[in-house]
């Protein structure tokens, strides 16, 4: 019977429609498991999960002000900001943040140590797809390839949104996975065992990961089947657009943009065809 309903779980999951949503009904960024993993995840100093390492995070930092010759109490805008890593390190440059994200465990986080530091960062817990500012910010970040996540229709709302909360010539920063990036552009199949807990739950459970690249779309899909030893089983869809040079800058230029610079990361390294990531600076035109 249990096989049963696992052949069922994946045969209704099979070729779902471009970034639909899963099939197991919860709030994945509150939930308490999950939420707690996540936080783990961007609280590891050393360990390219959530957010990037603490030394990339600071050249990252770094690098946009140099390189933007950012000023003192110019306003910056970090959408997807989670436990605040990059917002405390552009407060400490000196500019005026505003962070948003969904996840109420991170902003409880980010929100702690601004207090415990006397930092005065606005963090706001909610969809950054709800932005409702006119000509306010002097930048708007998103950092580490949250932008991917969102399907066609979605990005193109964002991207109207963020041109609208942009001050004229204000920049954009962001960066994308590359279409060369070969964990992303590839197919497989693979199972892990989890004796006590993992990152989706917090009982024993095993694992199924179903990976799919569609390469006319250039979008990639990692399918989580949690099998619990009470027989429920939950399916997580994980999408992720990727780009070329070419495509992402395409689209900003659609969007209103110009771009400035095209990097092979937000830390500045020059962008090749092989570089995993790219990194965009893009201008309000």
């Amino acid at each position: 019977m249990y096989l049963d309903k696992l052949y069922k779980t994946i045969d209704e999951n099979k070729n779902p429609v471009l970034f639909e949503n899963s099939k197991t009904k919860e709030d994945f960024w509150d939930n308490e498991h999950i939420s707690k993993m996540m936080l783990m995840a961007h609280l590891n100093p050393k360990w390219d999960a959530a957010s990037r390492k603490n030394e990339t995070i600071n050249a990252t930092c770094d690098f946009i002000i140099k390189k933007l010759n950012l000023k003192a109490n110019e306003k910056l805008l970090d959408l997807g900001c989670g436990p605040g890593l990059y917002s405390t390190k552009f407060h400490e440059h000196g500019l005026s943040v505003t962070g948003i994200d969904y996840s109420k465990r991170s902003l409880e986080y980010a929100n702690k140590k601004a207090v415990l530091n006397n930092y005065d960062i606005n963090y706001l817990y909610m969809d950054y797809l709800d932005l409702n500012y006119d000509d306010e910010f002097d930048i708007v970040v998103i950092i580490y390839c949250d932008f991917g996540v969102l399907s066609n229709k979605l990005r193109e709302k964002l991207l109207k949104k963020i041109y609208k909360s942009l001050k004229p010539n204000g920049y954009l920063v962001f960066d994308v996975w590359s279409a060369s990036f070969k964990e992303l552009n590839t197919s497989y199949k693979t199972w892990n065992v989890y004796e006590k807990q993992g990152f989706w739950k917090n009982t024993p459970h095993l694992e199924l990961i179903n990976k799919i690249y569609y390469e006319n779309e250039k979008v990639s899909l990692k399918q989580h089947f949690i099998m619990e030893e009470n027989d429920n089983i939950s399916v997580y869809n994980l999408w992720e657009q990727v780009y070329t040079k070419e495509s992402v800058i395409s689209l900003i230029n659609e969007n209103g943009f110009k771009v400035v610079n095209i990097l092979g990361d937000l830390t500045g390294k020059e962008y090749s065809e092989a570089s995993n990531t790219i990194g965009i600076i893009a201008k309000k035109a």
